[in-house]
């Protein structure tokens, strides 16, 4: 799955963590509850491309945990190729 294409926008993931009203929440609850909400579907793969087993508790958890993700793809994305790969010893 290419993420460039599935970025969600910030504003989007927001839209949906501010409808998420019951915690804690697992990131399983929260794909079907994208869906439920017929949130824009890089939201939901956003939240399906999670750790399995994350657990949040609170609506300021998830929104930072979701800001860090997607604050890090970011920079992996914009991290020049090169950089990405270890020099050969001589």
């Amino acid at each position: 799955m290419d993420l460039v294409l599935t970025r969600p926008a910030l504003a989007e993931i927001n839209s949906f963590i501010s409808k998420v009203d019951a915690y804690p929440v697992s990131v399983d609850e929260l794909v079907d509850l994208a869906r439920k909400f017929k949130a824009p579907r890089p939201v939901v793969e956003f939240y399906r491309s999670f750790g399995r087993y994350q657990l949040f508790h609170g609506q300021d958890e998830l929104r930072n945990r979701s800001e860090q993700v997607d604050m890090l793809r970011q920079e992996e994305r914009d991290m020049p190729h090169d950089s990405l790969s270890v020099p050969e010893e001589d």
